[in-house]
């Protein structure tokens, strides 16, 4: 470890085995507080009072994100906001112990310190990580060209109303339904107002405790509010529904994401359940890449639903098919497909409830 500079040297113990085990379960206001009053709770927390000593979360804090990856067997965990990963390494123990999972966490002023502190972590739990150095806009891109979903999202990166509100829009996009997504330091503002937000854009999303509830319009920062989900911690703890949803006159969005096809003529939609009553627009952008300019093509559709539709797959043709012109095709490397959703209820206040994001199909 010489090599190491003090500042960054860590002490990570082997892993050890910690509480008993569990029972897998779906994350509740019930469930937290059931598990605040449990024996697991009291363990937790005397485990993490003092370890790790790199972590700025409270005891609490760590027991809650090991307690809540322990019980919902996650196979991808994100974090923003990787520091001298002390909250890395208490998820890191919990999807050891759970012999199995992902840890993504990026730090983009971090490309020096984080190596240098995950190389002195024992090789079971570094195993369960996987680091980068880049911004959170930078990461959001890249999960979303993989199409990987995210079981459970902590976001601790600048806490700036503007930069929260992007990680949990751009993430929350992300989170598998029934996932979770917590955000630290609700006690700033920016955080606090930035999780209103949220939940105004994505109103089935619920919320595992009653901090948003308690909120005063005319008196939106009182000193009084209760601003965390969970006691003694400072944790705004969102889960999403168990499908992908379109708020009352809102929208939802694909992003770009890139084909090896070079062709569309329809979008698919997995409805959930019977469609409520209400029209449905549809853009599909398309965009090819390569030696030349850019090609850009769109298609708009809108579709008036009668609640006759029923649960399962509506095929829409899209006019024009979207493709690359025949005598260009050498000339693209790749080509990218967003498809966006606006949903605009009779109602005006039921919301569109999917089994899956939409989908393209082949020309």
């Amino acid at each position: 470890m010489n090599d190491i500079p003090v500042e960054y040297r860590v002490d990570v113990p082997a892993p050890w085995v910690i509480g008993d085990e569990v029972d897998p379960a779906e994350p509740s206001a019930e469930w937290v507080q059931t598990w605040v009053r449990s024996k697991a709770y009291r363990t937790e927390l005397e485990t993490f009072r003092a370890v790790p000593a790199h972590s700025l979360l409270s005891s609490a804090g760590r027991a809650f994100l090991f307690h809540l990856v322990r019980t919902t067997l996650p196979q991808t965990v994100l974090e923003i906001g990787t520091y001298f990963a002390g909250t890395a390494e208490v998820i890191a123990r919990a999807l050891h112990q759970n012999g199995t999972g992902l840890l993504i966490t990026t730090d983009p002023f971090g490309g020096e310190r984080c190596p240098l502190i995950f190389r002195q972590w024992p090789d079971a739990l570094r195993r369960h990580v996987r680091f980068h150095a880049i911004n959170s806009m930078a990461l959001a891109q890249s999960l979303a060209q993989e199409q990987r979903l995210i079981d459970v999202a902590f976001i601790d990166g600048c806490h700036d109303y503007e930069y929260v509100l992007f990680d949990a829009l751009a993430f929350g996009k992300l989170v598998r339904p029934g996932g979770v997504l917590v955000l630290d330091n609700a006690e700033q503002p920016g955080v606090y107002r930035a999780c209103a937000e949220f939940l105004r854009h994505n109103p089935d999303w619920s919320e595992l405790g009653d901090a948003m509830k308690m909120e005063v319009p005319d008196n939106p920062f009182a000193p009084t509010l209760g601003r965390s989900s969970v006691p003694d911690t400072t944790f705004l703890v969102l889960r999403a529904p168990d499908y992908w949803s379109v708020a009352p006159r809102g929208f939802l969005s694909t992003g770009q994401i890139r084909h090896e096809v070079t062709s569309f003529d329809a979008v698919r939609l997995q409805f959930q359940e019977d469609p409520p009553v209400g029209r449905l627009s549809i853009e599909a952008c398309f965009r090819a890449f390569g030696q030349t300019l850019p090609l850009e093509l769109r298609s708009l559709l809108t579709v008036d639903l009668d609640g006759t539709e029923g649960v399962g797959t509506l095929r829409l043709p899209i006019d024009p098919v979207l493709k690359v012109p025949a005598d260009s095709v050498n000339s693209h490397d790749y080509v990218t497909l967003e498809i966006g959703l606006y949903w605009n209820p009779t109602d005006r206040r039921t919301p569109l409830r999917l089994r899956a994001m939409p989908a393209a199909s082949n020309a």
